[in-house]
């Protein structure tokens, strides 16, 4: 466990003020505090591999560190922490096609150091395609995709006899970027939704 230097951690964000989540995300865009601790803990540790998931806080001088010591680096990305600055590539109640101006400027370092990663991990192929037509983890030896909900082949499901509406539970954060309401529109079934 490494307790990093930030001004506050990310998921106490909504009692800061507008001034301060700014300078928040300045200092994420290049966090000097933290090098001399994760270069000091990635050595002690000397790991063959670094895998990272959940950044934010943390910041991408990670992978520079590890590309320098010659670590191999396996990076998945479940959210579009490094393309967007709210993580959801979504404003007010609209999707975003495309990265925004603010976001290009934002996420500048976060492209840069991506190209030190080797393995690439998407949530959903979707997540995947989005970095990669941003310009994303060009130099990945080797990439891959969490199989999801829309991967998955109901039709055997239908085929079985059932007393019960099939049930699915979803248990996390509820919003729409989290695509509840693309999982409604796109299943043709009886289905009974349980969301905690």
């Amino acid at each position: 466990y490494v307790k990093f230097r930030h001004i506050f951690w990310r998921y106490n964000s909504k009692s800061k003020n507008k001034f301060v989540k700014v300078l928040w995300r300045l200092i994420e865009f290049y966090n000097p505090l933290n090098d001399s601790l994760l270069n000091q803990k990635i050595q002690e540790i000397d790991p063959d591999l670094i895998f990272t998931n959940n950044i934010a806080g943390i910041g991408t001088r990670v992978w520079e560190i590890g590309r320098k010591l010659n670590i191999q680096i396996l990076h998945t990305a479940r959210d579009y922490y490094l393309i967007c600055a709210r993580s959801g590539m979504y404003k007010g109640k609209h999707a975003c096609n495309n990265q925004c101006f603010e976001c290009k400027i934002y996420s500048l370092n976060k492209k840069k150091h991506s190209q030190y990663v080797n393995y690439f991990v998407g949530v959903s192929k979707f997540v995947q395609k989005i970095h990669f037509q941003n310009g994303y983890f060009k130099n990945v030896i080797k990439t891959n995709d969490i199989q999801n909900i829309f991967q998955y082949d109901f039709k055997n499901i239908q085929k079985k006899p059932r007393s019960r509406p099939i049930k699915f539970g979803i248990l996390g954060y509820i919003r729409e970027t989290k695509g509840v309401n693309q999982l409604l529109q796109n299943i043709n079934l009886e289905i009974e939704l349980e969301i905690i």
